[in-house]
């Protein structure tokens, strides 16, 4: 009798989809991939400080093996570009702008075309590696071996410092890390790992648990206030605290906007001067830093760093005229700020090059146009989560809720650390699991019109999270 094919491992691939990780698949070659992919997505978190170097060579590296691993999947690629068309419009402004001041040649114009591509890369890069690789217990795998080697690479180099015992918090983050992203997502796809797969033998399941407690442990040695309350947002949509059904297009299109307006300058059209002050003198220092206006010292701009730099770069593009309002200063676009810290300035010119805030990077780069592009990026992404939130199995809406989860936290992380274009393994990972959520649930899509959704018998809940 035939049997029905499996959601998770079986449904039939759309065009661009080869059956590539069906039962002929060698499973020491797909294990040792995965091992690879993982050594690969933590080596994003290998650099310290301003090390741009080795952030350019990883960028790279996924970059020539996009060609790679398109081979015989061109409909595919063909389909991840146009998922990113919104940056990639941003990267064609930012060029048209850039020609037209004749700089195209310029060394920060390349910085500028790297910043700017980083999400179209990773991202098709991520959708890619399912072509492969479909199966979501492989990304649970990679996800918690990547997670525990930046965690262990932390470790190592927090307790081999010599300067570690009276070493400050800005010393910590600076020179040893702040903790990873990886790590974050690892602790809770070890949730899917134990309670959804449930396929951890006793010998596995300590090294699951063990691997947690590492990766904790490195976050909070780290200081880092994101990477504490990273997990907590994704595990509030996985069980259900924040439903995935209200987010979508239009939740995210609003807090977008919202975003847009608390931490830019455009909350001074909405709020007085002597209201502004008020406000960011009653707000705690940790969403103070994010009000985007002046400062009155060195002590307030030191500590109010993130929003004091948004606000100079949305002044410098302002007063350049309509032109640049609309379109920006062009990829090669930079702001020299009074006062900017050394690890923050480039080497070389002394100006910023990316901000905290990435509203703050798009308008520099290609003006209000690059803003509204960049806010449709999001929208463009947040509308891939359906077929995975609607799938009848749990492990599959699992990852569903995982993706919200993703959205949201990538989304406040605009304002923080520039979200998914963070030049560093914040955006890389979560460009990287972003494509392989989009490619799962695209394959996924592929196989609704071949069979029903048929849950996989490794997949029950002890207790329903939707």
């Amino acid at each position: 009798m035939a049997r029905a094919p499996s959601v998770l491992t079986e449904t039939a691939p759309i065009p661009g989809f080869a059956a590539a990780a069906g039962p002929s698949t060698c499973r020491t070659s797909r294990r040792i991939s995965g091992v690879l992919i993982a050594i690969f997505i933590a080596a994003g978190g290998f650099s310290r400080g301003s090390e741009d170097l080795w952030r350019q060579v990883h960028f790279l590296v996924a970059a020539m093996a996009i060609p790679y691993l398109a081979l015989g999947h061109g409909a595919l690629l063909m389909r991840s570009l146009r998922l990113c068309w919104p940056m990639l419009l941003f990267v064609v402004l930012g060029l048209c702008v850039t020609v037209a001041e004749g700089a195209l040649f310029e060394r920060d114009t390349l910085k500028g075309l790297w910043y700017a591509t980083r999400i179209p890369v990773y991202v098709s890069f991520g959708i890619l590696l399912t072509v492969r690789m479909v199966s979501p217990g492989w990304i649970t795998d990679v996800l918690l071996l990547a997670g525990a080697i930046l965690a262990f690479h932390f470790l190592y180099m927090y307790y081999t410092d010599p300067n570690v015992a009276d070493a400050d918090r800005l010393y910590i983050r600076s020179q040893i890390g702040h903790g990873a992203l990886a790590s974050a997502f690892a602790i809770v796809l070890a949730f899917h790992k134990l309670f959804i797969e449930k396929k951890v033998g006793v010998l596995s399941g300590l090294l699951v648990v063990g691997a947690i407690i590492v990766m904790a442990t490195s976050i909070i040695l780290s200081d880092s206030r994101s990477h504490l309350y990273e997990p907590a947002i994704l595990l509030l949509f996985i069980f259900g605290v924040i439903p995935s059904a209200w987010f979508g297009r239009t939740m995210a299109l609003l807090f977008l906007i919202a975003l847009a307006i608390l931490t830019t300058p455009a909350l001074q059209f909405f709020v007085a001067p002597g209201d502004l002050d008020r406000l960011s003198s009653a707000l705690p220092d940790s969403l103070n830093e994010l009000i985007a206006m002046e400062r009155a010292d060195d002590g307030e701009i030191n500590t109010y760093w993130r929003g004091y730099e948004t606000f100079n770069a949305f002044s410098l593009v302002t007063q350049q005229g309509y032109d640049s309002i609309l379109f920006g200063l062009g990829l090669h676009g930079a702001v020299t700020i009074p006062n900017t810290p050394l690890d923050l300035g480039d080497p070389v010119t002394g100006a910023i090059p990316l901000f905290h805030n990435g509203f703050a990077f798009a308008y520099v780069r290609a003006g209000l146009l690059g803003i509204a592009l960049f806010i449709w990026q999001h929208l463009v992404f947040a509308s891939e989560s359906k077929p995975l939130l609607r799938s009848r199995d749990p492990g599959t809406r699992f990852f569903g809720r995982l993706y919200c989860g993703l959205m949201m936290l990538m989304i406040i992380k605009i304002a923080t650390t520039t979200g998914f274009l963070n030049y560093g393994e914040e955006g890389s990972t979560s460009c990287i699991l972003l494509g392989l959520l989009i490619g799962f649930a695209w394959n996924i899509c592929g196989g609704l019109t071949a069979s029903p959704l048929v849950p996989a018998k490794s997949s029950k809940l002890p207790v329903s999270i939707g």
